[in-house]
């Protein structure tokens, strides 16, 4: 049965771990979900992933039925008795005969292999909690509207990438306080080297910034992250 793809909120990123014993890291796929709003994290290890959950949130776990009936309804079971996460099984059509446990488990067939990046995005969608619109964000003249990935200074627009919105979306929600480095690379987990990515990200948002006379504005606390100066963007300074 074919999953309806559901609108993204926009500003909202969903993270959903998937494990697979042959999907490798998911770059690929990886990245055809955050087009769609969702950061995959991909583990062909059933107890890194376990893991994993117990270390940092996630909104939805996709488990594949390749992993042989009875793993893949030990993680399935696992999954939802201690961290009450919604689980999403993975199958084709060799898989029929291994599905019945994990699906007694607690695990959703909504999920058809190959994967499909909007298919997968609209399943994770369909069984996680509907979630609010973001507010707005405001740090004086600037101002930042999660709904349309919009971002105004003094009334003018600025041109932003999707992930150069997020992490100064971010320092903004934060305006004054220290931002982490784990914080802001916690948005693109598939990238293979996020440090790097987010200095290049802060490059670009310093640069552009100070094209609209507003220097100065993400400080580097060094050892630690970034922080948004408020002060900047006071009303008359650009």
């Amino acid at each position: 049965m074919a999953v309806a793809e559901l609108p993204v909120v926009p500003g909202t990123m969903d993270t959903v771990v998937l494990v697979d014993p042959v999907v490798g890291s998911g770059a690929q796929l990886g990245a055809g979900m955050r087009e769609r709003g969702v950061a995959l994290q991909a583990f062909t290890d059933p107890l890194l992933a376990i893991a994993r959950l117990g270390r940092e949130a996630a909104d939805a776990v996709v488990v594949a039925a390749r992993l042989g009936a009875e793993v893949s309804a030990q993680v399935a079971g696992i999954v939802r008795d201690e961290f009450s996460l919604p689980v999403l099984l993975a199958y084709d059509g060799a898989d029929v005969d291994l599905i019945g446990p994990a699906i007694l488990a607690g695990a959703q067939p909504l999920v058809h292999l190959p994967y499909d990046p909007a298919e997968l995005a609209a399943a994770v969608r369909q069984v996680r909690p509907a979630r609010a619109v973001p507010a707005v964000v405001r740090a004086g003249e600037l101002v930042l509207d999660p709904s349309g990935y919009d971002a105004q200074l003094a009334g003018r627009g600025i041109d932003l990438t999707v992930l150069e919105f997020e992490v100064l979306l971010e320092l903004a929600s934060r305006q004054d306080h220290v931002v982490s480095r784990a914080q802001l690379v916690a948005r693109w987990p598939e990238s293979s080297d996020p440090d790097e990515k987010l200095i290049g990200i802060v490059a670009r948002l310093r640069r552009k910034l100070e094209g609209l006379g507003r220097s100065g504005a993400i400080h580097t606390v060094r050892g630690i992250g970034y922080r948004l100066e408020s002060r900047v963007f006071e009303l008359g300074r650009g």
